[in-house]
């Protein structure tokens, strides 16, 4: 929830499409815009799920690897800043 009390959203995607550079975005109006956005892994990687933790920490499950973007499974933490 942000400050004013509307609801953000969060949207995450290998930014390339070569499926590499996993990137969590945020946005404050809608998606018009993404006010921040954090790559959470460089090399390949796949599907990614985003969750809130009940402490509202961000939480992202992700297909990555170093050579291939389906090697393993991880998971990046974010706070709300």
């Amino acid at each position: 929830m942000l400050e004013d009390g509307r609801g953000g959203l969060l949207f995450s995607n290998p930014s390339s499409l070569k499926r590499e550079n996993l990137t969590v975005k945020a946005s404050a109006d809608g998606g018009a815009t993404w006010s921040i956005v954090q790559v959470v892994h460089e090399g390949p990687a796949a599907y990614s799920d985003l969750a809130i933790a009940g402490d509202g920490t961000i939480l992202c499950l992700f297909e990555c690897g170093e050579e291939r973007p389906y090697e393993m499974i991880a998971v990046a933490r974010f706070g709300r800043d």
